[in-house]
């Protein structure tokens, strides 16, 4: 229960003393982990105070932050908790920060009621929670009007939460529902058909955050906790030095460019359905990046359309119907086309724009004068465009092929791979120690197979692209070391560069350790769409094993993400 240890009342003394008034006097209260509290909990009082002064003429005298105690709250999150303590001091200097303590406090009463404002095991009974302080002020100010106590929470909270049952049921407590700017208000009252003078929406403008504040300021605690969560698994993966654009943190995802979701999707997608529990949800993304990897093939069939129209058809409808009509932007509508223009210019690859990315400069170089300039231009994007399809066809010039492969190439500096061997460009040697010299090391199985000294290397460059061991570590975000290779009878596998060696006959060969299924026939993520069976393609999940190859680099197909 609230009590003179639990609720300081100092800040109400104060505000009465400097703003007498004939108003009717309100205190604001608002409770849940806050684990961790962020500026969208100081804000959301703060212009719920204004809202309440401004429209309904009240004086807000007080405001007080209510952490919930801990057995709640481990309950709810196990491991992930912070302890009550910590978080009431986080509260304080949140409040510090904002500059909101001449009216907001920290309430103490539920961190250290233990389980007096239970419902039952696992909720807050927040009807007594707001009953209790309201019942300690009134008891202690002795007012000539009892002063009256508004509960705040998001819209959310309000319409979900098992906690606030006995809130919502008549008569109604008194309630500000705080929404934010991308509900309408249409969408809001309708979730109410009762219209209760007690309830006051409120809408969180943007004006009312900081400046300095990020996207993350206006979303709820626990999908900040979820975010963070994936980041952590996102991190784990390692992209080809060569990806022309890594995302960012998931914080800054509206501000994504178009390459940053083309990674996600694509070298994101194991980690980010390890935390989709909707299946609904899983096959929306399943059914969008299948549809996008099968558009992106080297070439399409009559049967890759058919099916890539019926993916895209699913996704677009069901996004509609989960995310509603307002989200529909033409990107999503554009998605209903794709097919069509597969049928007529093929794949995706042959006319989407992230190969030109980054290289407007090489391109305007090559323009000469002022006459003419935008068709020079479109003109060498054309043949850059061709260059990429064309390449390697005998009738191709090899002028235009050269320039092509400089820009491409362009951000690959080759003067650390100075040697020339084998077709391949290599750096300078490195130890043998490197490497494991053990009795089953990598060093040492690789020697067995020869009967000459070796000479170790840690990379290499053939046709432009950079291939790195294993035991190469620049970064742990890149890797270079994940390739797919051919094998007997065109058979594709993959694997992890272990070694890179020289025999004294100048012959360069690859020491691959194979990555086999983790289950048998399990490789491929599969998926159902009605009474239809999908897999998306080149995704695939493996595992390092103890099967061993050693190529010549000229057999590695393309290089792969790792997801450690």
């Amino acid at each position: 229960m609230h009590s003179e240890h639990t609720t300081d009342l100092s800040i109400l003394y104060s505000n009465l003393k400097s703003h007498p008034t004939n108003q009717e006097y309100v205190v604001l209260i608002k409770t849940g982990s806050l684990n961790p509290v962020h500026r969208c909990h100081i804000s959301n009082m703060v212009r719920t105070k204004e809202y309440l002064e401004q429209v309904h003429n009240f004086n807000v005298i007080g405001g007080y932050i209510s952490p919930t105690h801990d057995e709640y709250v481990h309950g709810k999150l196990r491991n992930e908790l912070i302890s009550g303590q910590h978080r009431i001091e986080m509260c304080r200097k949140a409040i510090e920060e904002a500059g909101q303590q001449h009216w907001l406090s920290v309430d103490m009463a539920e961190c250290m009621g233990q389980t007096f404002f239970l419902l039952a095991p696992g909720f807050i009974n927040l009807k007594r929670v707001t009953y209790s302080l309201q019942t300690f002020i009134n008891g202690k100010l002795n007012l000539s009007k009892p002063v009256r106590v508004i509960y705040v929470a998001g819209l959310d909270l309000f319409n979900r939460c098992n906690g606030m049952n006995g809130m919502r049921k008549p008569p109604m407590d008194d309630v500000a529902v705080v929404y934010r700017p991308s509900q309408d208000d249409s969408f809001v009252r309708s979730t109410h058909v009762q219209v209760d003078s007690n309830i006051f929406y409120v809408c969180a403008n943007d004006d009312d955050l900081d400046a300095s504040s990020s996207d993350m300021d206006d979303i709820s605690s626990t999908l900040i906790r979820k975010i963070t969560q994936i980041d952590e698994s996102l991190a784990l993966i390692q992209t080809p030095s060569t990806t022309q654009r890594r995302f960012r943190s998931l914080q800054f995802i509206s501000k994504y460019k178009g390459s940053e979701y083309r990674c996600l999707f694509h070298f994101g997608l194991t980690s980010l359905v390890r935390h989709i529990n909707d299946n609904e949800l899983k096959n929306l993304l399943f059914s969008f990046v299948s549809a996008i990897n099968l558009a992106s093939s080297n070439y399409v069939t009559v049967e890759t359309i058919e099916i890539v129209e019926k993916l895209l058809n699913y996704f677009v409808q069901r996004f509609q119907q989960i995310s509603g009509i307002r989200h529909m932007s033409s990107n999503i509508h554009s998605l209903l086309h794709v097919h069509q223009g597969l049928s007529v210019m093929g794949p995706l690859w042959f006319y989407l724009t992230f190969s030109f990315e980054g290289i407007d400069k090489d391109l305007v170089s090559t323009v000469h004068g002022t006459t003419e300039f935008a068709k020079q231009l479109i003109r060498q994007h054309i043949l850059y465009r061709d260059s990429l399809v064309l390449h390697k066809h005998e009738s191709y010039p090899l002028i235009l092929f050269t320039f092509n492969e400089e820009l491409l190439d362009r951000k690959q500096s080759n003067i650390h791979y100075k040697n020339f061997v084998d077709s391949c460009f290599l750096s300078n040697p490195v130890s043998k120690d490197l490497y494991d010299t053990s009795e089953n090391g990598i060093a040492t199985r690789v020697q067995s197979l020869f009967n000459d000294g070796l000479i170790f290397y840690h990379s290499l460059i053939i046709s432009g692209v950079l291939i790195k061991t294993t035991v190469t570590a620049y970064g742990k975000l890149v890797a270079d070391s994940c390739i797919s290779f051919s094998f007997a009878d065109d058979q594709v596998k993959y694997g992890l560069i272990r070694a890179i060696v020289q025999s004294k006959k100048n012959t360069l060969r690859l020491f691959i350790e194979e990555l086999v299924e983790i289950k048998p026939g399990a490789s491929k993520i599969k998926f159902n769409i009605s009474n239809d069976q999908y897999q998306i393609p080149y995704i695939l999940q493996l595992k390092p094993s103890k099967i061993f190859h050693l190529k010549h680099p000229k057999l590695i197909l393309k290089k792969k993400r790792l997801y450690m």
